[in-house]
């Protein structure tokens, strides 16, 4: 028969439990939520020629930080950037290429009739080097800004028609789109930077299901 005795057990059993299943889940709080840990993005790099090329934001005048392998600075001028080309094999080697800077606005996608801008500045370079020799290339902006919500890429390829598809001569017209498809293809994304007020605002803790308990 159930008595009130019973009862008592019961529920003292019931709140024993509960304690002790609060107790494990809290024991370390600390460790179950806390910030989560900075990816580490590689850096890009172009390789061309047995040379490998890679970019620095070499001004901090402006900069927010980073995030995401992208760098937020407040809108304004481009800040100053350079090339790195380095030529790691044991023998001369040669570099045949393309960089190029690209502003786009978001306000451009958001618009009805958005369309492509065309490069804010490019330069075509032909860079041999000896071996183990490295070469660094000033990345001239100029009077480039960047207005709120505008996106930049510094982008490295192989050297594309300067006319694009532009010959009325068929199998020259379909050698060059072969071309511009190749150069569009070998393209490398070396920087990339948005204009903000402000940097985004992040998550500081993670979920503490996506980390392992510690007791």
């Amino acid at each position: 028969m159930w008595t009130r005795r019973d009862s008592v057990s019961l529920a003292t059993a019931a709140t024993a439990a509960f304690a002790l299943t609060i107790g494990f889940f809290w024991s370390s709080p600390t460790h179950a939520v806390d910030a989560a840990p900075e990816k580490t993005i590689a850096k890009p790099v172009y390789h061309d020629g047995g040379c490998e090329i890679t970019a620095d934001i070499t001004s901090t005048e402006g900069i927010l930080g980073k995030l995401s392998g992208s760098t937020f600075l407040k809108p304004g001028k481009v800040p100053a950037m350079q090339l790195t080309v380095h030529n790691s094999a044991q023998e001369p080697a040669a570099a045949h290429f393309n960089v190029a800077l690209n502003v786009q606005s978001m306000r451009d996608w958001a618009s009805r009739n958005a369309t492509l801008r065309p490069p804010a500045w490019s330069h075509e370079y032909e860079i041999s080097l000896a071996p183990g020799e490295t070469k660094t290339l000033d990345i001239n902006c100029g009077d480039i800004k960047m207005e709120k919500m505008d996106s930049l890429s510094l982008f490295v390829g192989m050297p594309a028609p300067i006319n694009g598809v532009a010959s009325t001569d068929a199998s020259k017209a379909v050698a060059d789109f072969n071309s511009l498809n190749k150069a569009l293809q070998s393209r490398v994304y070396l920087v990339q930077m948005t204009a903000a007020d402000e940097m985004p605002l992040v998550p500081a803790v993670q979920s503490a299901s996506a980390r392992p308990l510690t007791r």
